[in-house]
């Protein structure tokens, strides 16, 4: 059986990630911490959790006019294992209903939510993993917002990054369980490669595979000042 509960697990854990009220908040790298940059290169560094509420790891967002990049680093990964990050862009969060935003924002049009691809790579490196990806304004060439439609019945639209300095920008660590070489590249570089399709999704998000994806990990950068 599909589990619908992976697909967004760690908005569930969102607030606990955000506010350090997991294990862990003995850390010195506090969510949303920023480095003074001028506006046009603004950085702010973020812990990664796990949704069990351990530190694992970092990551750091950096804002351009016409873009944001990411770079995460962690631990607590299966070695062999094939993960893909994504950025949940919510471009109005002054819209959402909690800090941070939450599973009620992503169908409220004024937040104007949107999940998009951000990096992939196979676990193997000791306890150590690491991504980078960059996303361009006005890109949602790799949004998959036509997944959540078909899974439960709306008609959110593929937004995209709108304003690089305004957007609460969540990263989530998804699982796609362990590499398989015929369904590769897709389970590094698509939302659902290798993994089971739940009943009436169409098979757009990867090759269809015997596993099930799985959310496992979070980290939260919320707008500059």
């Amino acid at each position: 059986m599909y589990n619908r509960k992976s697909i967004l697990g760690f908005l569930l854990s969102a607030a606990c990630i955000a506010l350090m009220s997991c294990n862990g908040t003995d850390s010195e790298v506090m969510p949303g911490q920023s480095d003074i940059q001028p506006r046009g290169h603004h950085v702010t560094t973020s812990n990664v959790m796990s949704f069990s509420g351990e530190v694992v790891g970092t990551s750091q967002l950096v804002r351009k006019p016409n873009s944001v990049s990411m770079n995460l680093h962690t631990s607590g990964l299966i070695d062999g294992n094939a993960y893909t990050v994504w950025y949940f862009v919510f471009n109005n969060p002054s819209a959402c209903g909690s800090i941070p935003c939450g599973m009620a924002d992503i169908l409220n049009p004024e937040v104007a939510a949107d999940l998009l691809y951000a990096a992939g790579n196979v676990a193997g490196n000791g306890d150590q993993t690491s991504f980078a990806g960059a996303l361009n304004v006005g890109d949602a060439s790799t949004s998959v917002a036509g997944f959540f439609n078909a899974l439960f019945g709306t008609n959110v639209p593929s937004i995209g990054l709108l304003d690089p300095y305004a957007a609460e920008v969540q990263l989530v660590v998804r699982s796609h369980g362990t590499m398989t070489p015929e369904y590769m590249p897709d389970m590094i570089s698509t939302f659902n490669g290798g993994c089971l399709y739940p009943p009436g999704v169409p098979q757009d998000y990867g090759v269809e595979g015997i596993l099930s994806c799985e959310d496992v990990q979070g980290s939260i950068h919320f707008p500059e000042d």
